[in-house]
């Protein structure tokens, strides 16, 4: 058996091929029709046992990495609310959560931002009111939040929220999460 080299120049008695994407699959493939990769054959098997399980296991690897490329995209989306930090701490707490809502007390004492992020179709109720500034798509606002107040919000891609008032900001949000918003990328984002 001959030592081959794979793409980064190392030599073993077997390639290293590292699947990225599906064109990657596409040149293995190819590799493997035209006898460029020196597999062994090990005792007991045909070179077309060999040829079979190395597709195989090429597909079912081009498979999983498929499967993979969607979350690999949603990293770079907008995140939603209760995953954004503000100074090392979440500002929203989830208090219940099912296939049809997620319900959270989110609290801001003066000064803090909640970083941005997106929301499905939500209702919100105001337990103790304020002054904020909000950011979004539409620009830069400034709102008197009177405590009591309820807001039934269509979804919202992104926007920005900060306690710009003198006291403690605290809602009670019920995200519809069978109302999504449609993803958007963290470049839409305020950047800070």
């Amino acid at each position: 058996m001959r030592p081959t080299s794979d793409r980064s120049g190392n030599t073993s008695g077997l390639a290293r091929v590292h699947l990225v994407s599906a064109s990657h699959v596409f040149v293995l493939c190819q590799e493997l029709a035209t006898g460029l990769l020196n597999v062994p054959v090990h005792k007991g098997e045909t070179m077309m046992n060999t040829t079979f399980k190395l597709v195989l296991t090429t597909v079912t690897v081009a498979s999983l990495s498929l499967l993979a490329a969607p979350s690999a995209v949603m990293a770079d989306d907008v995140p939603d609310a209760l995953s954004v930090e503000w100074q090392g701490k979440k500002p929203c707490e989830k208090l219940f959560e099912d296939a049809q809502v997620r319900v959270a007390r989110c609290t801001f004492p003066p000064g803090a931002v909640h970083a941005c992020h997106s929301h499905p179709s939500s209702l919100t109720y105001v337990l103790s009111g304020g002054k904020v500034q909000v950011q979004d798509e539409k620009g830069t606002r400034k709102i008197d939040v009177a405590t009591g107040a309820f807001v039934d919000a269509p979804p919202t891609p992104w926007h920005e929220f900060t306690n710009i008032g003198e006291t403690m900001v605290q809602v009670l949000l019920v995200e519809k999460k069978y109302q999504a918003a449609s993803p958007l990328s963290q470049s839409v984002c305020p950047k800070n």
